[in-house]
């Protein structure tokens, strides 16, 4: 058991990972920034545009030639955002792509590229393409002011927001009865708490899952809402090897068309861990995919992979973790994206909404503007805190 949920540290000797929450987005106007001022944490910018791709037989493309499709598809993905509220309901973000490329003519190489950045936009969403709604899969928010880690992960703000507060762990929350005067939570192992007011932070998937019981029924608006929601699924592996073998100056790694679910994007964290440490990424069907495969299969499709690109001399890794956020009953994903055809932002809000006087709610899929963020989880405590405190 770990405190901060989907916000999680590995903590190795002399080194530090995050396996769930990983940037700071936007350093402007973002609530975390001050809170990880004043406690003096580093912090280290990320590049994503700073990338090598290769392909599928292992050789790298030319930069001007990433460059320029980079530059390409950022347009496209632009032209999505601008369309969206004209796109039909039932269309995804795969068939408004498809629809904007109906009269471009690809060459092989061009389509193995378009492939390999549309895995990695499922990487950001969490989702494929063809699953997230066009008319609201991109209308969340963004501070400005680039990407940032933290060297020692976001370990410091879970360590910082429970000092001097009781947690309990190692209970699971089986049912939660709302009285008239009280609330009652009970647990497995058999436990009974009470409070004056409950406020609710597990993820969508858990909601969805039926695995806490709520008496009385949520409100049928509630359900309604969490019909409209998906939870995305963006699973990590973490390999320290005995040295480093890549480019350690460059930041990612693109591998296009390695035929078959796998890792599409990977990132170099030597500059930020100071050990040769490589994490690769992968989102959607991919990623529960491989959450169907053991540990070490999983690994070894990677370190396939990986050899493709820099050689077969590559070492084996010294230490390995997959994630598996979609499989855990405790999150049952990652974060939460909109779908298309019932797919609709606006049940963010409704997610938001407290129960009577008594059943609040908090979470990234309890703030539209911000989902799938901490620093939408984040505001959206505080929003909660303030809607118990109104009720007092």
């Amino acid at each position: 058991p770990h405190l901060g949920g989907r916000v999680h540290t590995l903590e190795r000797e002399g080194w530090n990972i995050d396996l769930g929450a990983q940037w700071l987005h936007g350093r402007n106007g973002n609530p975390i920034t001050p809170l990880a001022e004043t406690a003096g944490v580093s912090m280290t910018r990320t590049d994503f545009d700073d990338v090598l791709a290769y392909a599928a037989d292992g050789r790298p493309y030319p930069a001007a030639e990433i460059a320029e499709f980079s530059e390409r598809y950022q347009e496209l993905l632009a032209e999505l955002e601008a369309g969206m509220d004209t796109a039909p309901a039932e269309a995804s973000l795969a068939d408004g792509m498809a629809a904007m490329l109906k009269n471009v003519t690809l060459d092989s190489r061009e389509r193995m590229l378009l492939e390999g950045f549309q895995r990695s936009t499922a990487v950001a969403l969490a989702a494929d393409l063809d699953e997230v709604s066009w008319r609201y899969g991109l209308d969340d928010e963004e501070f400005d002011g680039g990407d940032w880690m933290f060297r020692e992960g976001y370990r410091w703000l879970v360590k910082r927001l429970s000092a001097g507060v009781r947690v309990l762990v190692e209970r699971t929350v089986r049912r939660v009865e709302v009285h008239q005067d009280e609330v009652k939570v009970w647990t497995e192992p058999s436990a009974v708490y009470r409070a004056a007011a409950v406020v609710v932070t597990v993820s969508l998937g858990v909601l969805q899952s039926g695995d806490i019981r709520f008496r009385p029924p949520l409100p049928g608006s509630k359900k309604a809402a969490m019909r409209r929601l998906r939870m995305g699924v963006l699973d990590k592996l973490v390999l320290k090897f005995p040295r480093v073998f890549w480019p350690v100056e460059r930041t990612f790694f693109a591998l296009t068309g390695d035929g078959g679910p796998g890792f599409p994007v990977w990132m170099n964290l030597m500059p930020v861990v100071g050990a040769p440490v490589l994490v690769g990424f992968v989102g959607g069907r991919e990623a529960r995919r491989l959450e169907a495969m053991k540990d070490r299969d999983v690994v070894r499709r990677a370190m396939e992979a990986i050899r493709k690109v820099f050689g077969p001399g590559v070492p084996e890794p010294a230490f390995a973790h997959f994630t598996r956020w979609g499989s855990s009953s405790c999150t049952r994903g990652s974060y939460t994206y909109v779908p298309k055809g019932i797919g609709d932002s606006r049940a963010y809000d409704r997610l938001a909404e407290p129960v009577g006087s008594r059943l609040f709610f908090a979470g990234e899929a309890t703030e539209r503007r911000f989902r799938g963020t901490v620093h939408g989880a984040y505001l959206s405590g505080k929003r909660a805190a303030r809607e118990v405190l109104a009720e007092a």
